[in-house]
């Protein structure tokens, strides 16, 4: 009776599960932390890209076609800084920056940067927002400039918004002793209302994960009683994501507590899969999904996952194996009776 009770179980639900794009531990894991209230949500570029945004590579490599146009980077140089834009567009941002050493040339470098992390699909933007904050996670923290996660819910309040470029937030986040709390957001690098201040170059890049009050966010942001669920990332742009969660790790556990999305083509699958046992060292879950193939990528499909997961960040929903015991306890009872 309870194997007919399970297979029956197994066809309506089982078969849900095995079809959902990640791992079974991913699912575990998100439906502990929901009864916890001990998420945080990382939000990368991936995420604004829905909305019209560039990712970070397409800004390197985009800034050196502006500067070359101008003819401030000859022609040799940005071929160069478009190849380093895929590998290492921080290194292609910062020579970029270099070029632009006068008010007029950074004052067009600001224009263009502002354009294209700017969204322009309002619509799309507020829908992928409204979705993280449904997740009522205990902080939200991006690294993107672009100021529609605020924009999204015009009714927020703003003391929950901590810029972490701004000086008078950087002093609130040192008074207060637990600003992990109510949902609040950070933007990690600045946003575009403040360009000069915003962190580009690896100059302004070192020495902001050296302030105090940045160190002392990130100390309670990565601490173990935190589930971390990056979402917008690509595994190429986890460099700073390496170096705080090592810093943050005490000893090498048997499954790791935080998780990354990441946008995968079919062929890339393969590849991609070995970074799953590298990213393990670092308490990092890699979970892929896939965007299509070759040049036919959508990565507009990070909506529809997300949309997913929502259905199982619930902390009522029953998992599998408590209704596993629960049949097994109906059956016990029928046969005591």
């Amino acid at each position: 009776m309870r194997l007919l009770l399970k297979n029956i179980f197994m066809k309506n639900k089982i078969e849900d599960i095995q079809a959902q794009r990640f791992s079974q531990l991913f699912y575990e894991r998100l439906y502990s932390v929901a009864k916890e209230e001990s998420l945080i949500i990382f939000i990368g570029a991936g995420v604004s890209k829905i909305g019209g945004s560039l990712l970070w590579i397409e800004l390197a490599k985009n800034l050196t076609d502006d500067l070359s146009k101008k003819k401030w980077i000859n022609e040799i140089d940005a071929k160069i800084l478009r190849e380093w834009s895929a590998t290492n567009p921080r290194k292609t941002i910062s020579i970029c920056f270099k070029r632009c050493d006068s008010p007029e040339k950074k004052s067009y470098l600001f224009g263009c940067i502002k354009k294209y992390c700017t969204c322009s699909d309002i619509k799309k933007t507020n829908d992928i927002y409204n979705l993280l904050l449904a997740f009522e996670a205990k902080a939200y923290v991006t690294t993107n400039i672009g100021t529609e996660l605020l924009e999204s819910l015009p009714s927020l309040n703003r003391s929950k918004i901590f810029n972490c470029t701004r000086e008078d937030h950087l002093q609130r986040i040192e008074r207060d002793p637990n600003v992990i709390q109510n949902g609040n957001i950070f933007y990690l690098h600045g946003d575009v209302d403040n360009l000069e201040k915003t962190i580009f170059c690896i100059d302004s890049y070192i020495n902001h994960y050296k302030t105090p009050a940045v160190i002392k966010l990130l100390s309670q942001i990565f601490s173990p009683n935190h589930t971390i669920l990056f979402i917008g990332y690509t595994l190429s742009e986890l460099e700073i994501l390496e170096h705080l969660i090592r810093k943050s790790r005490a000893e090498l556990k048997t499954s790791p507590r935080n998780f990354v999305l990441v946008p995968v083509r079919r062929e890339e699958i393969p590849k991609e899969r070995l970074n799953i046992d590298y990213y393990h060292y670092f308490d990092l879950s890699v979970e892929l999904y896939e965007v299509g193939t070759g040049k036919n990528v959508n990565y507009g499909k990070l909506h529809d996952v997300i949309r997913e997961i929502q259905q199982w960040f619930d902390p009522h929903r029953p998992k599998v194996l408590d209704v596993f015991n629960r049949i097994d306890e109906v059956l016990e009872g029928n046969v005591n009776n």
